[in-house]
């Protein structure tokens, strides 16, 4: 919404993902994407969000994908990696 209370257009990606064994570390859930789709969602110009869902637990966790590798550059997929691993806070819920 603007300043004034109307609705702006725009766009906003998701990508969902579903699992049954969710793997949760002490520093978040840690989870891999292929380098395909990393390419893919961090040259898109409007937002991607990636949304891991754990249907045994019935919960959802979510991370803002072009920020986490904008914000530390180590984050990003080594050269002929085929997948990166995320990081999810868990209280991104």
């Amino acid at each position: 919404f603007d300043a004034n209370g109307f609705v702006e257009e725009g766009q906003v990606y998701f990508q969902l993902k579903a699992t049954d064994s969710l793997p949760v570390t002490r520093r978040g859930i840690s989870f891999a994407i292929d380098t395909r789709d990393y390419r893919l969602w961090t040259k898109e110009p409007m937002p991607v969000f990636l949304i891991v869902y754990d249907a045994a637990a019935r919960q959802a966790y979510w991370l803002y994908v072009q920020n986490y590798f904008e914000s530390d550059r180590s984050r990003r997929p080594k050269a002929r990696a085929k997948t990166v691993r995320v990081l999810i806070p868990t209280t991104n819920t």
